[in-house]
């Protein structure tokens, strides 16, 4: 479970209602770098609540958004491995450090006058 993924999907995904909350719960699953999630379809479903199709559509909005990747039928038993995309939710100019904060506008916002 990573806390930090979660964090960053939280903080920072540009998805919306279900997508999003799909996408939460691939972070609970995923280590702190956002790999490593295995979780079944059935399990995604009932984590996120929602049906199938649900599940479907949004790890394609998710993709779409660059946000998961998905390799299938790579996991344990031939299950689906999903990595979060941290590196897409931290985002240019922004480090973990600062929570994905964008600190060239910390530093930019310091020298208006």
């Amino acid at each position: 479970m990573s806390d930090h993924a979660l964090s960053l999907v939280n903080r920072n995904s540009k998805l919306k209602k279900i997508a999003r909350i799909v996408l939460m719960v691939l972070a609970q699953h995923a280590r702190d770098d956002g790999s490593g999630a295995f979780p079944s379809v059935a399990t995604i479903q009932q984590e996120a609540r929602c049906s199938r199709r649900s599940v479907q559509y949004a790890f394609r909005r998710a993709r779409e958004a660059d946000e998961l990747e998905i390799v299938y039928n790579f996991g344990p038993n031939g299950t689906n491995r999903y990595r979060v995309r941290v590196e897409t939710l931290i985002g240019p100019g922004r480090n973990e450090s600062d929570g994905g904060a964008n600190s060239a506008r910390g530093a930019n916002s310091a020298h208006k006058g």
